[in-house]
């Protein structure tokens, strides 16, 4: 089978290419931006907002995975309009490319878009309420493929993401930033009260359920992939100063950012009796894997 991987050069992106290699699957990368050799079997560059581009990628494809998107919750909000554009009419236009072709997409979607709910632990039918332009954005994909699904048949599976972390995770992400501040003995910044909570997946566990997916054969539904734990942001920051070996509790407290989600305690229970998956990794040895990876960086 020959699978395209769209943000292929992103931190998901490029290990799901790598997971799917190693599966046996030839890989079609696409991104903005060129990688170094090994990501994929192909690499192409290109903009999801150009459908010529789009339309050459899916063509010859068995299957999409769809994980090209602005995810910097931070640049979304202050780059509302190419938000968006490109995770809304991205998407539409990966779709149409889907359809032409007869190829399934599985999409990359987010927790976010349960927003502030009040159903915990949060199910795929809770109520969708996404408090930030990346979410709404996100939330909006869905509905482009849930369209395209019930007006032309494509084939398609919705993967909401919980906060992912791991080896290669962005550098604005928390738990690396606060693992780096750590390891250097700087001050460990947190938004808000830092009792919010997330339920962390570890990327091999994500990566491992998205193709657990591919090989179940199931369509046309839609899977929380997420963590088993809920853990706080305090909780996240003492652990990475256990791993540093810092006897200071040196935090600092800052206002909020807009849109914050308080509560992220999501229920897997559908993916795990669906197709068997539930993940291995959990918060503590998914932190000292991503320790020892930040530390060796700097």
């Amino acid at each position: 089978m020959k699978i395209l991987v769209t943000g292929s050069a992103g931190f998901i992106g490029a290990r799901l290419c790598e997971g799917l290699k190693e599966e046996g699957y030839f890989v079609r990368g696409f991104d903005r931006i060129s990688v170094r050799e090994g990501y994929a079997d192909e690499h192409i560059v290109g903009d999801l907002l150009e459908p010529e581009q789009v339309d050459y990628a899916v063509s010859g494809t068995d299957a999409v995975f769809h994980l090209a998107a602005i995810a910097n919750v931070n640049y979304a909000r202050e780059h509302s309009l190419e938000t968006v554009k490109v995770n809304v009419m991205g998407t539409s236009n990966v779709c149409e490319a889907c359809k032409k072709y007869h190829v399934p997409i599985y999409y990359a979607s987010t927790c976010c878009v349960y927003g502030n709910t009040s159903a915990h632990p949060t199910h795929e039918e809770a109520p969708l309420k996404p408090t930030e332009i990346y979410g709404c954005t996100k939330l909006a994909g869905e509905y482009v493929i849930l369209g395209y699904n019930r007006l032309f048949g494509v084939p398609f599976n919705i993967m909401r993401y919980s906060t992912v972390y791991g080896k290669g995770m962005r550098k604005e992400l928390a738990v690396f930033i606060f693992l780096e501040k750590a390891i250097r003995g700087e001050p460990i910044p947190i938004d808000g009260s830092g009792k919010q909570t997330r339920s962390f997946i570890y990327i091999g566990d994500l990566i491992e359920a998205n193709i657990s997916l591919l090989k179940s054969g199931v369509m046309n539904e839609i899977f929380n992939m997420a963590g088993r734990e809920e853990v706080s942001v305090l909780e996240v920051a003492g652990e990475a100063l256990r791993l540093a070996g810092d006897p200071n509790n040196r935090l600092f407290f800052r206002e909020d950012r807009l849109g914050q989600v308080m509560k992220e305690q999501i229920d897997i229970s559908k993916i795990r009796g669906t197709i068997g998956w539930e993940p291995k990794v959990g918060f503590k040895l998914g932190m000292k894997n991503t320790f020892n990876w930040i530390r060796e960086m700097i």
